[in-house]
């Protein structure tokens, strides 16, 4: 049956899928070579605490990077819980970013997990 919502639900790109990654998962890859880490919470909030190896890029200002981050082998993207990274990776991608990871559960995640808070 038809549901005219599922007009308004982005596509998924299955070229070119965003990964969730855990707290773990992301603490592996950072200091790769070719990999990008990006914190998308406002200044505040990344003065508060932050992935010490995590450049400032709010949500609002991600677009005008993504030729810069486009040329990253892998994006990891990390919020306070998930939900500006998530939207952030989606802008992203929109924009031709490929390999772009969420840290599922941001810094929230981060913190609970014990990793280390600049």
């Amino acid at each position: 049956m038809f549901n005219i919502l599922d007009l308004f639900k982005p596509k998924e790109n299955t070229e070119n899928p965003i990964q969730n990654m855990s707290p773990t998962e992301v603490k592996a890859l950072i200091g790769t070579k070719g990999v990008a880490l990006i914190d998308v919470r406002e200044a505040a909030e990344y003065k508060e605490g932050h992935i010490a190896q995590a450049k400032l890029m709010p949500l609002g200002t991600v677009t005008a990077h993504a030729a810069d981050l486009a040329k990253y082998d892998k994006v990891i993207v990390v919020c306070r819980s998930g939900n500006r990274s998530g939207m952030a990776c989606r802008t992203l991608q929109s924009n031709g970013v490929k390999n772009l990871i969420n840290l599922r559960g941001g810094m929230i995640a981060w913190a609970q997990a014990g990793l280390p808070i600049k």
